[in-house]
């Protein structure tokens, strides 16, 4: 089995759901050194307590001197090429960060408002600009991620998934231009994670595996992702057959 043994993994949004899961998996996956960054310092540093206790819990190792924690501002752009800039040359980088959401009647939206704009602040230009700051080796890749609305899109969602669906097609873009540095993206179905799970109780009949999908299960994707050097600007599912199944209700 590949591993991540030697390598430096900086996860963005690394201090709960799915960015958690992926900066677990990384260590348990022998990487080096994990970073975790979010915006909050409260969360990153709770993140950091408890993921260094689940490593060693879940391993009977210790994650000293392995893992690291950073605060960041992913709106500010000086700020992401600063961060950058500091920590040098990396393996992989994981972006799992962007809560801007702007939902409404496209037609009666603002779209000179700060609220229109903020998918494409929050997740496009933000996950661009640490594409381009990123000191990334050689054989080293970036994962970005989107929702699945971006296939399946959601009514009164239109800014939302049009940011997504920018990011999904600025991949292969990015695949294309930054090569050898390989470029991905990953797009989820809702997994439980935070103040999600009230939202998405009862949604299991709606996966073919019949069940919602945990993090952990989802961050498999990512750690395929940085250790298989074989692959570039791909969009990968993971939504346990949701889309299958929504097509079998017609």
């Amino acid at each position: 089995m590949s591993t991540l043994s030697g390598k430096t993994v900086l996860v963005i949004g690394g201090s709960s759901g799915i960015g958690f899961a992926v900066a677990l998996g990384s260590l348990k996956s022998n990487a080096e050194r994990v970073i975790i960054a979010s915006s909050s310092q409260d969360h990153v540093a709770n993140a950091l307590g408890r993921l260094k206790t689940r490593y060693t819990t879940e391993t009977g190792s210790s994650a000293e001197g392995r893992v690291d924690s950073r605060v960041i501002d992913m709106t500010n752009h000086a700020a992401i090429k600063a961060l950058f800039a500091e920590l040098g040359e990396i393996d992989h980088l994981v972006l799992t960060h962007g809560a801007g959401l702007a939902k409404g009647d496209f037609k009666e939206f603002d779209l000179s408002s700060a609220k229109a704009r903020s998918p494409m602040d929050d997740r496009y230009w933000s996950s661009l600009q640490a594409a381009q700051s990123a000191q990334i080796k050689p054989g080293g890749s970036i994962a970005f991620t989107i929702g699945s609305a971006v296939h399946n899109p959601i009514p009164k969602w239109a800014m939302t998934v049009g940011a997504g669906g920018a990011l999904d097609a600025a991949t292969r873009a990015l695949a294309v231009e930054l090569a050898p540095i390989r470029v991905n993206i990953q797009w989820d179905h809702l997994p439980i994670s935070g103040g999600r799970e009230k939202f998405v109780r009862g949604l299991d009949k709606y996966h073919l595996v019949g069940h919602l999908g945990t993090p952990e299960e989802v961050a498999e994707a990512y750690l395929f992702l940085m250790k298989c050097g074989f692959i570039t600007g791909e969009t990968i599912k993971v939504e346990g057959g949701y889309m299958l199944e929504a097509a079998l209700q017609f």
